[in-house]
């Protein structure tokens, strides 16, 4: 395939899966991703392993049946460590195969709520420091 070391390559997690939860292909990325020494023995699991709540599976199959396509599916996933891994997905759905690309946001998940809280604490000591000078 001319397109199989980009896509073995990528840093991107690439993968394919069946609608019954077999995966039929993953990167180095994905199985990295899930902390996986291959993609081999990440294709032995099954699908259904990473997620961290398995009905969620259920609303991404519905949503492919029903628009085919689906881009931006925020979910969270288990590494085979048990890491809980905050990861966005896209997904296509072809006949009963389902590929797609998986990226890992939890990071990025982190860093938001780490600024979220920051901004919460300066809140806090602006309405502090407001409060005392008033009483002055």
């Amino acid at each position: 395939m001319k397109y199989r070391s980009f896509v073995d390559n990528s840093l991107v997690g690439i993968y394919s899966t069946s609608v019954s939860g077999e995966i039929l292909y993953a990167n180095r990325a994905l199985a990295a991703m899930f902390d996986y020494a291959s993609p081999e023995e990440m294709m032995e699991a099954n699908i259904l392993s990473v997620y961290r709540n398995p009905a969620r599976r259920d609303v991404l199959l519905n949503r492919l049946r029903q628009e085919t396509n689906v881009e931006d599916f925020e979910d969270e996933f288990v590494t085979k460590n048990g890491e809980v891994r905050n990861i966005l997905l896209s997904a296509t759905l072809s006949g009963e195969t389902i590929t797609g690309m998986i990226v890992d946001i939890t990071e990025i998940k982190r860093a938001r709520e780490i600024s979220r809280e920051a901004a919460h604490v300066r809140a806090q000591a602006e309405i502090s420091s407001a409060l005392a000078n008033a009483a002055l």
